[in-house]
């Protein structure tokens, strides 16, 4: 018996003022000025490899979606067999596990598993041969006809380019569709979209 737990006398959290807060709050531990802090996406890789922070990372549940937003009033996108293909023609488990390096799960719906209301029945099903039926279906067999400048626009951060880059290539690979990327700054993504 180690006896009552003890209680801390203070605890002193520290905000920063933008995004950046992941990487100070990184350094902050590093350097002894706190005694935790999140590793974000950008410095995952490099504190893996570390031999000291690699012992120390302790992996925790986040509840949150990375998520693609369609025009559903124009084509291609109004056509819901097309939003559906391009949803099931890429592999959430290579992009989580091997892109993202287990940073990330994959989730199949837009609720992850630890938020009430979660409905694993609601994921599409079928992967890629359904995706590509479905392209075929809605007029777009081996991404023949499909438009030239069809864009998918994303905000910029450090892991958005790298999966976005996955998907795009997924796409062309699957589906044997070319899809542009434009990138935007966050601040100017959230008032255009």
């Amino acid at each position: 018996d180690w006896g009552p737990k003890p209680i801390p006398p203070r605890v002193e959290g520290h905000t920063y003022p933008d995004a950046s807060y992941l990487q100070q709050g990184l350094a902050a531990y590093e350097n002894g000025e706190v005694d935790t802090a999140q590793v974000s996406a950008s410095d995952y890789d490099r504190s893996l490899k570390d031999a000291k922070l690699s012992k120390e990372m302790k992996g925790f549940p986040g509840s949150g979606t990375y998520m693609l937003h369609w025009d559903a009033t124009n084509k291609p996108t109004s056509d819901v067999r097309v939003r559906n293909a391009l949803s099931l023609a890429f592999d959430r488990v290579t992009l989580t596990d091997v892109v993202l390096k287990k940073y990330y799960l994959p989730a199949a719906t837009i609720l992850p598993p630890d938020i009430a209301g979660h409905n694993p029945a609601a994921a599409l099903t079928g992967g890629v041969e359904k995706a590509k039926q479905l392209m075929a279906d809605a007029g777009f067999p081996n991404g023949q006809g499909w438009p030239a400048d069809f864009t998918l626009v994303y905000a910029t951060g450090s892991i958005t380019k790298t999966i976005v880059e996955f998907i795009q290539n997924e796409w062309k690979k699957n589906l044997g569709i070319n899809v542009q990327l434009n990138a935007m700054e966050s601040k100017a993504y959230v008032q255009w979209r």
